[in-house]
């Protein structure tokens, strides 16, 4: 075999040493051989063939035959997880087509197309989550397969180093042994040991490798089997909802055409009396709209006389109420209490502002607000009291302010040099 050649250990397939997978069986070289083995010129010693696990599959387009773990065939290049999904939409689709044109004639055609989206929508979201579980499963056995080869890396190369050491020792217990055939041998331990290193991790990296892919084809055979499951079921559902939906098309139709037969007959009988009706409601309207009308009216005249007689009422009782006389000037004089009044309490002539700040038993008390001196008088001093529904005014200008009610006090006038106090 040329040097530049590959042999594939599970077809026997020559190879061209830069491919990755065999041309023949689409198994990937790297993997079984190693990237090293490739490469290595020199002849390896005959060493028992590690069985390869039956781990191919036949590509469902072009019947190819591809590893389990490969994510696409080698022949024709269609992705698996893409094929079989879209199968599965096509069947959904031929399904569903099936059952539409069985219920398209029933008045329960609608809720069941939004049924129908919907479950179409659960199921490709069913079938989304089984091949993102399907591919995280696959990435996680490579990560698991890298660890694995980096850890053989590792313990062959500890391995390599403790051999060296032994041979080293075992150097320097033979001074005696001639320098070149100890070079030679120790040229050939040292090959025999990497090649033994080699072939043990490339075992055990075959070996997790055949388990991971049995575990993965064990698991794509249950979904397989599952989803078929799924799909028969679904299949038998849908046409037992085709027959009950032919049942309920052909009860509807009989009863349609019953009621049709006695629709005709009483639109006959129903021509005459809508005119009579239509009629009696025009004449009837007409009444209606007069009484209608007329009570408007009536109402309105009523409501204008209430409310005239209510204000009348209510202007009497506020009259009433401010202008009758009290039995005392205490009780005159309370309502007012805190109210700004009209009174002659500086000159008897002028009345002037000024704040009622108490009403007592005996006398009453005002505040005036320009130096906020309080004065008392006896009600033996009032003069007289003035009221008002809409306040006194002082002069009938306008221009002075309006009080709600004005007290005149009895003033004493002593004569003095320079005027009356």
């Amino acid at each position: 075999m040329d040097d530049n050649m590959i042999q594939c250990p599970k077809c026997g397939h020559d190879n061209d040493s830069s491919s990755e997978e065999c041309d023949n069986c689409g198994v990937t070289l790297s993997l079984v051989l190693g990237d090293i083995q490739k490469n290595k010129p020199q002849p390896e010693p005959e060493v028992s063939q590690i069985p390869y696990p039956e781990n191919l599959q036949e590509c469902p387009k072009c019947g190819h035959a591809v590893a389990d773990s490969a994510p696409e065939c080698i022949k024709c290049g269609i992705i698996f997880s893409k094929y079989f999904k879209v199968q599965d939409r096509i069947l959904r689709e031929t399904l569903d087509g099936l059952e539409r044109s069985a219920l398209e004639e029933t008045p329960e055609a609608e809720p069941q197309k939004e049924d129908d989206a919907e479950q179409e929508k659960t199921e490709a979201e069913r079938l989304e989550a089984e091949v993102r579980d399907k591919e995280k499963a696959r990435l996680e056995a490579e990560r698991l397969k890298a660890k694995q080869e980096e850890a053989a890396k590792a313990e062959a190369k500890k391995k390599e180093m403790a051999e060296k050491e032994q041979a080293e020792k075992k150097k320097a217990e033979t001074p005696t042994e001639k320098p070149a055939e100890k070079e030679t041998v120790e040229a050939s331990n040292k090959a025999d040991l990497q090649r033994i290193a080699k072939l043990e991790k490339e075992a055990e990296t075959l070996r997790l490798q055949a388990a991971a892919l049995k575990n993965e084809k064990q698991e794509y055979e249950k979904a397989a089997i599952v989803r078929k499951e799924q799909q028969e079921k679904e299949s038998q559902e849908v046409i037992q909802k085709a027959q009950e939906a032919q049942a309920r098309i052909t009860t509807l139709q009989e009863e349609t055409q019953a009621l049709k037969n006695e629709t005709e007959t009483l639109k006959k009988g129903k021509v005459d009396l809508e005119a009579a009706d239509a009629l009696r409601k025009e004449q009837d309207q007409q009444e209606a709209e007069k009484c209608l009308q007329a009570e408007k009216e009536e109402q309105e005249k009523t409501e204008a006389l209430e409310k005239e007689r209510q204000d009348t009422q209510k202007r009497t009782a506020t009259i009433l109420k401010s202008v009758l006389p009290k039995p005392t000037m205490k009780e005159l004089l309370k309502k007012y209490e805190g109210e700004t009044i009209g009174i002659n309490f500086d000159d008897p002539a002028e009345i002037k502002s000024a704040t009622l700040a108490k009403v007592n038993e005996d006398h009453f008390s005002i505040m005036v607000p320009e130096n906020e001196l309080v004065h008392s008088y006896p009600y033996s001093d009032i003069v007289s009291i003035v009221e008002g529904v809409e306040g006194v005014p002082i002069d009938v200008s306008g221009e002075t302010p309006t009080f709600p009610v004005v007290i005149r006090v009895f003033h004493l006038m002593v004569k003095k040099k320079w005027g009356f106090i």
